[in-house]
């Protein structure tokens, strides 16, 4: 199968491929921004673009419901978790505070950069605030990774939660 270099949706714009990913990258509008998305090859297995194109659309106009399922789905998967391994105390010296709570709080917000720094402890406002949806992949039968930037919780750790086009959240995963 030939691989266009390119595909264009009329709202979305261009999804470019990338050989190394083996995936088409482009971007869809999320909530106030815009997030980047991944259609790996696989995809085309069981989907032509019109049906990729369609799940896009879908996804895009049921946004604030999804952002619920996957609020609802990142407590009952990482809350607990980020509650054990959020130890600012522990990873900084209380000299680093006041750099940790500037740089925090260009993704949360100064008072909840504090709320979180000074206690040591995350709350499930904070929780929310630091993980970033940072992009959503798919793959073949319809599947949906949404990847998460863990914002100073999880050390870096990947965060993965797969779902299904029906809005269905099948797994999360904490990986690296």
């Amino acid at each position: 199968m030939t691989i266009p270099k390119s595909l264009k949706h009329p709202q979305f714009g261009i999804f470019k491929w990338k050989s190394d990913w083996d995936a088409y990258t482009g971007s869809i509008p999320w909530s106030k921004g815009k997030i980047t998305v991944l259609i790996y090859r696989d995809a085309f297995d069981h989907s032509d673009v019109g049906d990729i194109w369609q799940i896009l659309e879908d996804i895009v106009s049921h946004v604030e419901s999804w952002d619920v399922v996957i609020h609802t789905a990142l407590k009952e998967h990482f809350y607990t978790t980020a509650q054990n391994w959020f130890a600012p105390h522990d990873d900084y010296d209380e000299t680093d505070f006041d750099s940790l709570i500037t740089d925090m709080a260009e993704y949360v917000g100064k008072e909840t950069a504090e709320r979180l720094v000074l206690s040591g402890k995350i709350d499930e406002d904070g929780f929310y605030r630091l993980m970033k949806l940072d992009s959503i992949s798919l793959s073949e039968q319809g599947l949906l990774d949404f990847h998460f930037d863990d914002g100073w919780i999880f050390d870096g750790h990947s965060i993965t939660l797969t779902a299904s086009i029906e809005q269905d959240i099948l797994d999360g995963c904490l990986a690296g």
